[in-house]
């Protein structure tokens, strides 16, 4: 009774769903129906729902009510599969079968999620627990660690032997996209350096850097600069979230090859691939994921939205075509098949790319350029040829 006297509020919106007359088959029609009411319901308000059936003439009114009945019960279906709890969508089963809608205020959820792609970038490396040792990555940037640098979980300290480590590193627009570690950012649109994550072992044992310890890293001015800002990241629910290394530090230092030579007096140096001059030098107290970022200079930035309908869930980001800015699109769960992207550099070139989390998926869209005074956009889906979406896609 206080359901029916609330929903008799003429400023409650109405609205009505069409069936095949004498159906409560869910078709295509059905389902962009809903998808549509979905969408106009305002947020913070009740709103109700009635099926009919089109051109419907049923003389056995017990039939109709069954009828409506199952309709009703298939539309609330529709709305829980949206992501809607179920008690903020309910059937009323009076004179005529009414499903009941409250929406409640919008949550934003980051479509950027941490994918199998980083097992390709994976690289093994071997450093001597006893003495200061060097690790060369594959891109030629220089890591370096002080001798008894790690220690187990329980905190004993690996005095002898080799420590196996695990490194991933990411650098380029295409490695970052195609691996979900963006993930969540903050309002203000960001570049980054790098992303790497490190994980070290011995004996099949993990360790942790010891207290106190730190670690350097020394990476090629243009790569990462040294006014950027240190950030440690994250995996939680897939979904990689970054806070700001307060005890981590960016500087910039001159590497010469005189000191390369003092440290490593072999025949054949580990060092030949690594160049000197003025380079960044990040100061590390933790192992894990680590990225660098500056605030990207802009003054007018604007809010895009991106209708994409996809059968699976995908990443969607748009892509600067000229700097390393990316910006994760953002799921408002009060629409269906909608993205949002808060703040976009107004008047810069970007591109839209979007990803199935999964690799069993085979759809994606790819559009070269993006017009950023655009607000609202609703680009055609492709599909991919191959295996994997992401041998589709390549991002500059």
């Amino acid at each position: 009774m206080g359901y029916l006297a609330l929903f008799s509020n003429s400023h409650t919106k109405q609205y009505r769903v069409l069936f095949p007359s004498g159906s409560s088959f869910v078709s295509r029609s059905v389902q962009e129906q809903v998808v549509k009411i979905y969408n106009q319901i305002p947020e913070l308000q009740y709103s109700t729902i009635t099926c009919h059936g089109v051109n419907e003439e049923l003389s056995n009114n017990s039939i109709l009510n069954t009828l409506t009945r199952e309709r009703a019960k298939n539309v609330q279906d529709i709305f829980l599969l949206f992501g809607m709890k179920r008690k903020h969508v309910k059937l009323s089963f009076g004179t005529v079968p009414v499903i009941l809608v409250f929406k409640p205020k919008a949550v934003f959820k980051t479509s950027s999620l941490v994918t199998n792609e980083l097992a390709k970038h994976k690289e093994s490396h071997a450093l001597m627990a006893e003495k200061k040792s060097y690790l060369v990555s594959n891109a030629d940037y220089l890591y370096v660690f002080a001798a008894h640098s790690f220690e187990t979980e329980t905190g004993r300290v690996i005095k002898k032997g080799t420590i196996d480590i695990e490194l991933t590193e990411l650098c380029t627009n295409d490695q970052v996209v195609k691996c979900g570690v963006i993930g969540k950012q903050s309002e203000v649109p960001n570049e980054y350096g790098m992303y790497f994550n490190l994980v070290a072992h011995h004996q099949g044992q993990k360790l942790k850097l010891r207290e106190g310890y730190v670690y350097k890293v020394l990476v090629n001015n243009e790569v990462v600069s040294h006014t950027m800002t240190a950030y440690k990241g994250n995996v939680i629910d897939e979904v990689m979230v970054w806070r700001k290394n307060k005890f981590a530090k960016v500087h910039q230092k001159y590497l010469s090859k005189e000191e390369l030579r003092e440290e490593d007096k072999s025949k054949t140096s580990k060092f030949s691939s690594v160049k000197q001059g003025y380079k960044t030098e990040l100061v590390l107290n933790n192992l894990g994921w680590n990225t660098c970022m500056k605030t990207h200079d802009t003054d007018i930035t604007e809010k895009m939205m991106v209708s994409l309908v996809f059968e699976k869930r995908h990443a969607i980001y748009l892509v600067s075509n000229d700097s390393k800015m990316v910006i994760p699109g953002l799921e408002n769960l009060n629409f269906k098949d909608l993205y949002e992207f808060p703040n976009v550099p107004k008047n810069e070139s970007f591109q839209i790319v979007a990803l199935p989390i999964k690799h069993d998926g085979q759809h994606y869209v790819f559009q070269n350029e993006v017009k950023t005074n655009v607000k609202f956009l609703s680009p055609e889906i492709s599909s991919c040829a191959t295996s994997s979406a992401y041998n589709c896609v390549h991002i500059k």
